[in-house]
């Protein structure tokens, strides 16, 4: 059974009840572009959830108290300094001010059409519900249909308003509700194209209904949602054909990726260590090991275009989405169709066996593994983690192995 830590709050106190110090609200659309444009949205991950799960090796020790080693071995404080603003929370609910910003005012604003005021308002929105979300798979148990009600959720701020009381913390399942309602609007209002990959569109929304949905294992709302945003354009890239010394495309031109966010620090983000129990699990002739992993005495990850790392949503993701939604639903060999695909493109020599499954339960071990490896280091890992392990999923994991290099 995993252990997981329920994160103290106690240090967050402050920092939500901090006065906004709000000025008069823009009245020009390009102030709310440049806050979608800035570094707090668009490197808006928190680098310290990937030491949470059993993809890396952390280069600490049990005598490190810094936030990379408590989050490494679940220790319940992330900060020992309880005046600094809290690593993931303070990281997130500042995303999250920027956005209610954005939603209390870009209605408001005297340029612009009414119809790109609210693409605006719903890119805020989605940005939200996926900053909330983040926040919930950190602070709250695993989602819990007969507990939901009653588990501690989140603190929902949804306004920039001074204030001296920090509002009490809602349920998980008012938390996941708020953030449903959101994107639910927000879908209906985004563009189809966005300016860039860094910016929402509509099937981002969707995707992120898809990926909530997977969480509370309501599976046919899952699929709904994967299947609508796989309508976006997009392409499988074949890694048989960058095994051979072409490079992989940058993520503006990675037809695989519906939505490119970086983490908030540069600090390891191509060089992660992979941890022993998910390095065994490759097979030899998986590119998706073979493309991306540098030996160097050490088995490290690289994703060679960035060094921020890319942590939004891409279309594989979806496509598995689909697949676990479909076995959860009985739908076998639909399901193992989508996974045989998937490993068309990423095993060496193009004809990697096809994969078959009697049942659900065999289907759903495969997917779960494809899973693991097509989403490495993409910042999902966590969420599985708690959601697999409400299910029954998951084996026990020890971070206790030190790990140090040589210098």
């Amino acid at each position: 059974m995993l252990l997981l830590v329920a994160l103290d709050l106690t240090g967050c106190r402050k920092f939500l009840n901090e006065p906004s110090n709000q000025n008069n609200a823009p009245k020009n659309l390009k102030a709310y572009e440049d806050i979608l444009n800035s570094a707090d949205i668009s490197q808006s991950f928190p680098h310290h959830m990937m030491y949470l799960t059993d993809e890396l090796q952390a280069n600490v020790t049990d005598l490190d108290n810094s936030p990379t080693a408590n989050a490494y071995f679940w220790r319940s404080q992330l900060n020992r300094d309880t005046d600094s603003i809290p690593v993931i929370w303070g990281l997130l609910y500042r995303g999250i001010y920027k956005t209610n910003f954005i939603i209390s005012n870009v209605m408001n604003s005297e340029d612009g059409t009414e119809v790109k005021k609210l693409e605006i308002r719903a890119e805020a929105l989605t940005l939200r519900a996926i900053f909330y979300f983040d926040l919930l798979t950190v602070y709250a148990k695993a989602y819990n249909i007969t507990s939901a009600v009653t588990d501690p959720g989140l603190p929902l701020v949804t306004d920039t308003a001074e204030t001296d009381i920090m509002p009490q913390r809602s349920s998980v399942k008012e938390t996941l509700e708020a953030m449903i309602a959101d994107l639910m609007l927000a879908q209906t209002q985004l563009p189809a194209i966005a300016n860039s990959r860094t910016r929402i569109n509509k099937y981002v929304a969707m995707g992120m209904l898809a990926r909530i949905y997977l969480y509370m294992h309501d599976y046919t709302q899952a699929e709904l949602f994967a299947e609508k945003a796989l309508v976006a354009p997009h392409t499988l890239v074949n890694y048989n054909e960058y095994f051979v010394g072409k490079p992989i495309p940058a993520y503006a031109l990675d037809p695989q990726i519906l939505w490119h966010r970086e983490a908030e620090h540069v600090a390891d983000m191509g060089t992660f260590y992979y941890d022993d129990g998910l390095i065994s699990t490759f097979k030899l002739n998986d590119l998706r090991y073979r493309v991306f992993t540098v030996h160097d005495g050490y088995y490290h990850y690289s994703p060679l275009y960035t060094g921020y790392g890319t942590f939004g949503m891409t279309f594989p993701e979806l496509y598995l989405i689909k697949a676990e939604s479909l076995a959860n639903n009985n739908k076998v060999n639909e399901a193992m169709a989508i996974i045989n695909e998937l490993r068309f493109n990423r095993i060496l020599g193009n004809l990697p066996p096809l994969l078959s499954a009697k049942n659900k339960s065999i289907a759903l071990t495969l997917i779960h593994n494809e899973r693991r490896w097509e989403l490495a280091f993409k910042g999902t890992r966590w969420m599985d983690m708690k959601r697999l392990d409400a299910l029954g999923y998951m084996s026990e994991v020890n971070h206790i192995k030190i790990f140090l290099l040589l210098l």
